[in-house]
């Protein structure tokens, strides 16, 4: 019994496997440059290279006022990430928002696609996990998602 695939199935196979070997490339590259820094760090004695922290902190003080603008991965949304308090800031831009107790709240996050924000953190951090997690605070990535087919569900009614 002979199996002969499609010409379809087989350009959808070709183009899996030169992804994956992208993916792989990419991946060796990381752990390279990862291996690299590590065997410096170690090459280097702690005590030789002081750190002075008020040098980074100043550094970090000093962000652009677009921190960044990212796609979300699974969406395809474009979310932008602001620093309201950098030296660059627009007068006419956003300002930082001060909570009831005080505390001003530097970082804001908006969608461009779908127009929600801004919604405002007091770190980075946060910040970054919001743009990550978009779809839970902009109803328009919401939707997208809850559009989108489950991989898993897809893939088991092509195995059948």
């Amino acid at each position: 019994m002979s199996t002969t695939r499609s010409p379809e199935a087989k350009q959808a196979r070709a183009r899996r496997i030169t992804v994956n070997s992208r993916a792989k490339g990419t991946q060796r590259e990381i752990a390279q440059q990862k291996a690299a820094a590590k065997a410096l760090a170690a090459a280097v004695p702690q005590g030789a290279v002081p750190q002075d922290r008020t040098a980074a902190a100043r550094k970090r003080e000093q962000r652009e006022y677009v921190v960044g603008d990212y796609l979300h991965r699974l969406t395809g949304s474009r979310i932008r990430l602001l620093d309201t308090k950098a030296p660059d800031a627009p007068p006419d831009g956003i300002a930082p928002e001060i909570r009831p107790d005080g505390k001003a709240l530097r970082y804001a996050v908006q969608c461009v696609d779908h127009d929600t924000g801004p919604i405002f953190y007091g770190t980075l951090r946060d910040a970054e996990r919001a743009v990550r997690q978009s779809p839970g605070w902009c109803t328009g990535c919401a939707g997208l998602l809850m559009a989108r087919p489950k991989v898993r569900t897809r893939n088991r009614a092509l195995a059948r």
